[in-house]
């Protein structure tokens, strides 16, 4: 829609975070390259999740009630960037970026579930998440 801000958040991420999310966690960097001579015996093993077909990473599961979802999606550091350089997107009238995200979903789980979906009902969340071992040298 022309005269509104960009319809998500991604350029708003911090680096080097958004770009290793982008390559799917496959470069999380060595402990050696965040703090130089630190760690020995680095080894990087990758693990593939069964649920899906993505380059290898860990995914974290949750439950959560639909209107806690929104609660959550407010958390995010790059929701606050965007917030503060794009003011006028409050007056959106379907919500600021963040509600509409949030209407979005409802609307297609709606769509898919053939009913309508209440704050109070359960939906399952996903993400994945690079997780990091390291034994000072």
């Amino acid at each position: 829609m022309a005269g509104l801000p960009h319809s998500g958040i991604g350029p708003y991420w911090q680096q080097p975070s958004r770009s290793i999310l982008e390559n799917h966690l496959v470069k999380v960097p060595d402990g050696n390259e965040v703090v130089s001579s630190a760690f020995s015996d680095f080894e990087s093993v990758l693990h593939r999740s069964a649920t899906t077909t993505h380059p290898p990473f860990l995914t974290l599961r949750d439950h959560a009630q639909e209107d806690d979802l929104l609660s959550y999606l407010n958390t995010r550091s790059p929701l606050h960037r965007f917030r503060q350089r794009n003011p006028t997107d409050a007056e959106n009238p379907r919500g600021d970026i963040a509600v509409r995200f949030w209407k979005d979903l409802k609307e297609g789980a709606e769509r898919e579930d053939g009913r309508t979906v209440e704050g109070h009902d359960e939906v399952d969340i996903e993400w994945p998440l690079a997780l990091m071992m390291v034994k000072r040298a």
